[in-house]
């Protein structure tokens, strides 16, 4: 059965979807300037634009909380239980409303996914850049380090662990 969910509703339903999406794009020029950055080695500029990154996090979240809050009022005006309609889906929100109605979420809704997936690649790429550049430091400081004849024991990751006193550098002086 399908009903209308009354035009206001779905009017602040689309414009958040549509706030989502904004923040979402937002967001992954952030993930893109910062991905630059770390390839450049330019370590002040992606510290810089952490703030940046989390504040932009925290607007999503905000306005997800808000979503949920807008599809439970939208799930009582659909007859579903209080609280039920946060768990909705747009495919199972749209089997329920209009044709019209739901042909105006789902354009929507690919519009935010579309940025999500952008978003959700950007991150991954750059949490991958970002372990190389980590593994080749440890590469580094490892090659660095000099030689020990007793490790005293081993890392979490399993590599031997040289005694506290263990210089990077030995000087003469």
């Amino acid at each position: 059965m399908t009903t209308a969910i009354s035009s206001r509703r779905l009017t602040d339903l689309l414009r958040l979807l549509a706030v989502l999406e904004t923040l979402h794009q937002r967001l992954a020029k952030v993930l893109a300037a910062k991905l630059q950055a770390v390839r450049d080695a330019d370590m002040h500029a992606a510290a810089s634009l952490a703030p940046e990154e989390q504040a932009v996090a925290s607007r999503i979240q905000e306005q997800d909380g808000l979503r949920r809050q807008l599809m439970d009022v939208i799930g009582v005006e659909l007859g579903l239980p209080a609280r039920a309609g946060r768990t909705l889906t747009i495919s199972q929100l749209s089997s329920k409303v209009r044709d019209d109605q739901c042909v105006l979420l789902g354009k929507a809704a690919d519009r935010l996914m579309r940025e999500a997936s952008r978003v959700a690649s950007a991150s991954r790429v750059l949490g991958q850049t970002c372990r190389g550049v980590l593994h080749h430091l440890e590469w580094v400081s490892a090659s660095l380090r000099p030689r020990q004849d007793k490790p005293q024991g081993y890392s979490g990751a399993g590599r031997p662990v040289a005694p506290c006193d263990a210089k990077v550098f030995e000087t003469i002086g």
